[in-house]
């Protein structure tokens, strides 16, 4: 019978997000913080994806969009003004 160990749901912060939080910096996919997507490291993440609840920067957010309208569906990210 397998045993949960406690701390298995533990997320440690990462060097970055460690960096980012002691200087008090929006954290990535946050407003105004590196976009959400996995390989960007942009800053001013500004437009919100209304699916993952996160904010991904400009080019990103418009790539998402027009993957969305090409499939038939709405768009999924609105610019956060």
């Amino acid at each position: 019978m397998a045993h949960e160990v406690p701390w298995s749901n533990l997320k440690l912060a990462s060097p970055v997000e460690t960096y980012w939080k002691e200087y008090g910096l929006p954290l990535k996919g946050e407003y105004g913080g590196q976009c959400y997507h996995l390989t960007c490291t942009r800053g001013s993440a500004d437009w919100y994806n209304k699916s993952s609840g996160r904010y991904f920067c400009d080019p990103c957010a418009r790539a998402i969009n027009e993957i969305c309208l090409a499939q038939g569906q709405k768009k999924l990210c609105e610019l956060h003004v």
